[in-house]
């Protein structure tokens, strides 16, 4: 059996050579597109996470305007508690003075409103000592 002989022309050498460097382009090409590929389908994660990350640091901002707000309101609460018992006390010392005046214009105009007056006299000093 005769050894085959294989003849390389220079035009051979040369298109193996492009073909290779085509092969190379194809394969480096197909990578780029699979790279590009996988970076879009990446994109929407990066840009739901940057949108995650944004909403958890206003939603920690927001929590801290919140306990401020929390914190007045219990302030301010505590004011309006003291505000009303004072309102109470002077609409229960108004009351007080009101049948105290009742009392003595009963008395001016009868002279025999003495019992009321005791009775609104007692309830006056009764309030100034438990005051």
């Amino acid at each position: 059996m005769p050894n085959p002989e294989f003849v390389f022309t220079l035009n051979d050498a040369v298109a193996w050579f492009l073909a290779v460097c085509a092969g190379i382009a194809c394969i480096s090409g197909a990578v780029a597109a699979i790279t590009k590929f996988g970076d879009f389908l990446k994109k929407p994660n990066k840009e739901q996470d940057n949108k995650i990350e944004e909403t958890k640091n206003e939603i920690i901002r927001l929590t801290a305007r919140v306990e401020n707000l929390e914190s007045d309101s219990k302030k301010f609460s505590e004011l309006f508690e003291k505000d009303k018992r004072r309102l109470d006390a002077h609409e229960e010392s108004t009351n007080m003075l009101l049948k105290a005046n009742f009392a003595l214009l009963g008395h001016a105009l009868n002279g025999n409103n003495v019992e009321q007056m005791q009775g609104a006299f007692n309830e006056i000093q009764e309030y100034l000592f438990n005051r």
